[in-house]
């Protein structure tokens, strides 16, 4: 059971990698990371469902 409060995870999304310089440099090996990374959807659907309010993403890179 969680307190009422924030809770943060730092997690690279699949539709951010696309924006990480070393996909021009690497652009398969990028490939092959982002197949493996969740999409926002598979991030937020299973805390909503878990009984958090509010979900926010916050990009790093901008």
């Amino acid at each position: 059971m969680l307190r009422s409060g924030a809770f943060c995870i730092l997690k690279g999304l699949a539709e951010q990698i696309r924006g990480y310089s070393l996909y021009h440099y690497f652009p398969e090996m990028m490939v092959r990371s982002i197949e493996k990374m969740p999409a926002d959807s598979q991030v937020r659907a299973p805390l909503s469902e878990a009984g958090f309010k509010s979900v926010e993403v916050t990009s790093f890179l901008s």
